[in-house]
């Protein structure tokens, strides 16, 4: 079973080197090529967009083709997304990278965790969900080191350029990877894939609790990095560093926060992480300092990883072996509506409230998450000891 999802690393890591560093160097980018602001909140509305179109075909693909097809095809498009950034000179090549980047990441998602079902015994998903957390988050750590360095000897727009085309040429080799190494996991399921079946009263109490929680999670999304810069400094690189210890304690910590839940009970592990994550959101605007701010960072990373894995755990269990593509796209659906939501309502608080109000509402909504996980949640797991 380890060593199923440990062939995984690679091509997850080499794909996700680009993500911690695109919420910082995309808008700077996009601003030096003469875009303005509509155009370049647009480059994260687009993202969004095109996951929910393509992940209901993505799914039934990966249920109809198998997982390693749609792994293989989403590398590719990784490769071809991060090719077209490094020579994007104008807004349509940047919006057509996105688009492609948009697909790969449905594709990626949903193969990979068709194949943590297909391959992960019941009593084991979470500390497998961890795993790939902790590939994506080790990839992204990796990604701004590489950044850091290129960026100190050239400049902003070469740096770009020879950032994206390594970051190309890595997701090429992912390809490689996944042909060599990956088997197909797809199970040869005799009964008749029947969505209605799978879609049960527990399974859409489950996905409401899933909107709601992406909802509350992203309000602070468009209005976070602009918060710290008028309270602290408007030096970004200040505030990566700020945001580094948090994404190595994600990488590191992932796997082991799954075991955890694993072994001390999914619902009440979601009820945890949620509730830290409110208490975070609520006095974050009291911090005074980026060495508090960093520690809420961990904690708030930390929380919102024993969240995510619980949650999926829970989730992989309810819809069985059959149509694990296509219920994995619904999941991801309703993930993607509450992330088109959340942002608005936060920008909305941020203009015409208060520059608190994003952080309090999103706290509060997670108290009122985690009280409906407790009402509406019943199965859970007695916590062992070994």
């Amino acid at each position: 079973m380890s060593n199923k999802h440990t062939t995984l690393r690679k091509p997850v890591l080499l794909t996700s080197l680009p993500l911690g560093v695109m919420s910082f160097l995309l808008p700077i980018y996009s601003k030096k090529l003469g875009m303005n602001a509509v155009e370049i909140t647009g480059l994260f509305s687009i993202l969004s967009l095109i996951l929910i179109i393509t992940r209901p075909i993505i799914g039934k693909f990966t249920d109809s083709f198998g997982r390693k097809p749609i792994l293989i095809v989403s590398c590719i498009l990784f490769a071809a997304s991060y090719f077209i950034f490094s020579i994007a000179t104008t807004s349509v090549l940047i919006y057509a990278a996105r688009i492609f980047q948009g697909i790969a990441t449905a594709t990626m998602t949903i193969s990979t965790y068709s194949i943590i079902s297909d391959t992960t015994k019941e009593n084991n998903f979470s500390k497998a969900f961890g795993r790939i957390h902790s590939y994506k988050s080790t990839g992204s750590l990796y990604g701004c080191i590489i950044a850091s360095i290129i960026l100190s000897f050239m400049t902003f727009t070469q740096g770009w350029k020879m950032l994206f085309l390594i970051f190309s040429i890595l997701s090429i080799y992912s390809v490689i990877e996944v042909i060599k190494n990956i088997p197909e996991s797809k199970k040869i399921v005799t009964v008749k894939c029947d969505i209605n079946k799978n879609k049960s009263r527990n399974t859409m109490k489950l996905l409401i609790i899933v909107f709601m929680t992406c909802i509350s999670s992203s309000i602070l999304g468009p209005v976070f990095m602009i918060y710290m810069q008028d309270k602290f400094t408007n030096n970004i690189l200040l505030l990566a560093y700020a945001f580094f210890p948090a994404l190595i304690s994600e990488s590191l910590l992932s796997k082991r926060i799954g075991a955890f839940s694993d072994k001390c009970g999914y619902r009440y592990s979601m009820i945890f992480g949620i509730l830290i994550c409110a208490i975070i959101s609520i006095i974050t605007p009291s911090a005074n300092s980026i060495l508090i701010l960093a520690i809420l960072w961990i904690l708030s990373t930390l929380g919102g990883v024993l969240y995510n894995v619980s949650e999926k755990n829970i989730y992989t269990d309810m819809i069985g072996e059959s149509c694990v593509g296509v219920m994995y796209s619904i999941y991801s659906i309703v993930c993607d509506f509450g992330l088109m939501i959340g942002p608005l309502v936060g920008g909305i608080l941020y203009d015409n409230v208060s520059h608190q109000a994003p952080f309090y509402l999103s706290g509060f909504f997670m108290v009122i998450v985690a009280i409906l996980i407790l009402i509406l949640i019943k199965k859970d797991s007695i916590c062992r000891v070994d």
